[in-house]
């Protein structure tokens, strides 16, 4: 591989000499793209030039069905907004020089295990700072910032619907099996849309720690938006506020939710929130269920989708699944009876 990368930076950079590569590896999260990471080295106009290369290969199969050109196109248009991002170099899609398409932007430096963070005070300092970034992003221009391509719900209300058909599309192209679980949390999705959306608002899609940098003490690029669309802001909370209890967060639910309407200006409705925390269990079980298909069709044989497959060792898509009925059922009891159900599925492999 450090071959052919090398080969299509001087096709890119046409202008270098004597370029060679000081550093290249492959990352071993994220089950979307391929991460590699490249460091190299050149002579520009008589002077010695060093830069970072970070190259997102698409793979054969994985667990969204998300084009690179989406990924590469949201963060090029965010270059010129107060949402930090990457600098994005090229969009390749010529399969010529890696084998599939990919996009190369500029290599971050920081800390991105931001989500494994468990001490509460950095945790909290991390999440407020995280949602002062998440504020901008809901209110910049997505107009003005040329993403009307990304296709803008008719009205406001109709923000639910469709993320709801997107969804049940996916579950529908790629399922191996049934699911009658998910199929009655989809009628419940579908008789119980908000109604009441503030605004339409570019939405990442997987916001939250993990999927940005930080660098002395601040966020330097926000990354990862593979699964970003436009929609209701509430959207983003819902899957924020999943995330941080999936993940043993320690950031009160109610702390989230007071700090982003401050800062952000935009009116929290914590209905709306509650049914995007729903929709959050959905996609993570149709992640498991996408990625389970492209290893069942051979297009990814990768081991670690075939554990995506199964649910992350099964426990992720059975509480995901389990997880979105009990919202739909009664939300005071639903952490205490998700967490014991969680452990239940992950140890015993009983499928509800």
């Amino acid at each position: 591989m450090e071959d052919r990368i090398k080969s299509y930076l001087q096709f890119r950079m046409p202008q270098t000499e004597d370029l060679h590569i000081t550093r290249i590896e492959r990352q071993p999260w994220g089950n979307s793209k391929e991460t590699v990471l490249v460091d190299a080295e050149w002579k520009e106009n008589g002077r010695q030039v060093s830069r970072g290369f970070c190259f997102r290969i698409e793979l054969r199969g994985s667990v969204v069905e998300s084009p690179g050109e989406h990924e590469f196109r949201v963060m090029k248009a965010l270059e010129s907004s107060l949402v930090p991002v990457p600098k994005q170099y090229w969009l390749e899609t010529d399969e010529k020089w890696l084998g599939r398409r990919f996009f190369v932007m500029e290599k971050v430096v920081g800390d991105m295990d931001t989500g494994m963070i468990t001490d509460p005070e950095t945790r909290r300092r991390m999440m407020k700072l995280y949602l002062e970034v998440l504020a901008h992003q809901h209110n910049a221009d997505w107009e003005k910032l040329g993403l009307s391509w990304m296709g803008a719900p008719k009205e406001p209300l109709n923000s639910a619907a469709m993320v709801i058909g997107e969804l049940e599309a996916s579950y529908n192209r790629n399922r191996l099996e049934p699911h009658p679980i998910l199929v009655e949390v989809f009628t419940w999705l579908k008789n119980n849309e908000p109604m009441q959306v503030e605004c339409i608002s570019l939405i990442h899609g997987d916001p939250g720690p993990g999927n940005f940098i930080v660098n002395q003490g601040k966020i330097v690029a926000v990354h990862d938006w593979e699964m970003s669309h436009l929609g209701d802001p509430m959207d983003d909370l819902g899957w924020l506020c999943w995330r941080e209890a999936v993940t043993g967060g320690v950031v009160d639910r109610g702390e989230i939710l007071r700090y982003y309407q401050d800062v952000s200006g935009i009116k929290v409705n914590e209905e709306s929130v509650h049914y995007y925390e729903i929709i959050a269990n959905v996609k993570a079980a149709i992640c498991c269920i996408t990625g389970g298909r492209a290893f069942c069709d051979g297009r990814n044989l990768n081991l670690v989708m075939a554990s995506v497959g199964l649910g992350g060792g099964w426990s992720l898509f059975a509480r995901s699944r389990f997880h979105a009925r009990i919202l739909i059922t009664g939300r005071d009891m639903s952490s205490r009876i998700s967490s014991t159900l969680w452990i239940i599925c992950s140890e015993t492999g009983i499928s509800p």
